[in-house]
C-alpha cells in the first residue's frame, strides 16, 4: 500500500503560535537549464574573451569585449543567485503573538511582519502559469525569489501570499493547521 504524500511544508508547534519551513521548489528542469545557461555563458565569456584578447593587440581591448563580459559577469551572478535559492533557499513563516512573518532564509530580503487583526480572507488558490505551448515557467525577475503562492489572504487592499509551488492540498493543510490552533479564522 502506498503511503500518502506528506507535503514540502515542515509545521512545527511554537508554545504560542506555529512555525512552518517550506523548501524551494526544486524543478528538474531548472538544473538541465541552469546548466546549460552556465555552459553557455562560459563559452561566450570565452570566445569574446580570449578570442578577442589573440586578435588585437595586447594593450587594446575594445568595448565590445568589455561589455559582453560584464554581461555574462552579471548573468551568471543572477543564475548562481538562483540556483543557491533552489538548493538552500526556503520560506519561513511563524504565525505567533498576533503576528505572521514571512522571512525568506538564504536570499536577499529582509523579513516582514503582519497584524494578523487585520489580516481576512485566507484562502489556498493553486497558481498554475503555463506558457503557450502549455508548459510551466517562473513568472519573475532572476532576483525575485519565491514571488507566487498558494496561500493567500488579503491585507487592507493588498493580497499577501506564501507557499511557492505547494499544491492546493498543501496550502489548505496549512490552512487547517493554523485554525486547529485559532491562530486565523
Amino acid at each position: 500500500m502506498e503511503k500518502p504524500y506528506t507535503g514540502r511544508p515542515i509545521i512545527n508547534d511554537l508554545y504560542n503560535g506555529i512555525e512552518i519551513i517550506i523548501p524551494a521548489y526544486r524543478p528538474a528542469a531548472f538544473f538541465v537549464r541552469s546548466i546549460g545557461a552556465f555552459g553557455l555563458s562560459a563559452i561566450l565569456g570565452y570566445y569574446f574573451w580570449a578570442g578577442k584578447a589573440q586578435t588585437v593587440q595586447s594593450e587594446h581591448i575594445d568595448g565590445f569585449s568589455i561589455i559582453m563580459v560584464c554581461l555574462v559577469g552579471i548573468g551568471l551572478l543572477f543564475l548562481l543567485y538562483a540556483f543557491w535559492w533552489v538548493i538552500a533557499g526556503k520560506e519561513v513563516v511563524t504565525v505567533a503573538d498576533g503576528a505572521l512573518t514571512f522571512e525568506k532564509k538564504n536570499a536577499f530580503e529582509k523579513a516582514v511582519s503582519y497584524d494578523l487583526h487585520s489580516a481576512t480572507n485566507f484562502r489556498a488558490v493553486q497558481e498554475v502559469v503555463v506558457n503557450d505551448r502549455g508548459r510551466q515557467f517562473y513568472n519573475g525577475y532572476p532576483w525575485q525569489v519565491a514571488v507566487k503562492g498558494t496561500v493567500k489572504f488579503d491585507y487592507g487592499v493588498d493580497t499577501i501570499q506564501f507557499g511557492d509551488q505547494l499544491s492546493e492540498a498543501e496550502g489548505n493543510y496549512i490552512l487547517e493547521r493554523l485554525r486547529d490552533k485559532k491562530l486565523i479564522s
